[in-house]
C-alpha cells in the first residue's frame, strides 16, 4: 500500500520540486531565513505537488492504460509521430550538446563562479555521456537510463549554485 501511495503521489518529482523550492527560497532570502516561513513554504509545495500528482493520475487514468510507447493513447509524442525515433535521437544529441554551453553560461555572465562553472561543466558532460548509449542504440533500458540521469542532474545544479555561493 505504501509503494501505491509514493507512485499515486509521485514523491520522487515532488523531491525534485521540494529540492528547487528550497534552494529558490535560500537565494531569495535577504538577511536571516525565517524558519518557520520556510517550513509553511515546503508543506505548501509538498501538499500542491502530491496532491496536483494524484489529479493527474485521475484525469489521465483512461488515456494511461492504453500507454504502451504513446500512440495506442493517442498521444502525439515524439517517439509516436512519423520518424519518430531518429528524430528523438537527435533532439536527445542536440539538447544534451547544447546543455554543456548553456548550463555554463552563468560563470560567463558573472552570475556565478568556479565552483558552479567546474560544476556544471563536469555534470553536463556526464549527462551526455549517459545519453550516448540510447544514441547508440535505441532501447528501453537505455531511455531508462537518460530518464534517471535527469533526475538527478538538476538537483545536482542547483546545489552547485548553493555551493558556489558560500565559498
Amino acid at each position: 500500500m505504501f509503494k501505491n501511495l509514493i507512485e499515486l503521489t509521485k514523491v520522487r518529482i515532488g523531491f525534485l520540486v521540494l529540492t528547487t523550492t528550497i534552494i529558490g527560497f535560500y537565494l531569495g532570502a535577504q538577511g536571516k531565513i525565517d524558519n518557520m516561513l520556510l517550513l509553511f513554504t515546503v508543506i505548501g509545495t509538498l501538499l500542491s505537488s502530491t496532491g496536483s500528482s494524484v489529479m493527474n493520475n485521475v484525469i489521465e487514468s483512461e488515456s494511461d492504460k492504453l500507454m504502451e510507447d504513446y500512440k495506442n493513447a493517442g498521444l502525439q509524442m515524439l517517439p509516436v509521430i512519423d520518424n519518430g525515433i531518429k528524430r528523438t535521437v537527435l533532439h536527445i544529441f542536440l539538447h544534451a550538446l547544447i546543455l554543456i554551453p548553456i548550463s555554463t553560461l552563468p560563470f560567463f555572465l558573472g552570475v556565478s563562479g568556479r565552483v558552479y562553472f567546474v560544476g556544471a561543466y563536469i555534470l553536463s558532460n556526464i549527462y551526455m555521456l549517459f545519453c550516448l548509449p540510447f544514441i547508440l542504440e535505441q532501447n528501453k533500458d537505455n531511455a531508462r537510463l537518460i530518464f534517471k540521469t535527469s533526475i538527478y542532474y538538476f538537483p545536482l545544479l542547483l546545489f552547485l549554485i548553493v555551493a558556489d555561493l558560500r565559498v
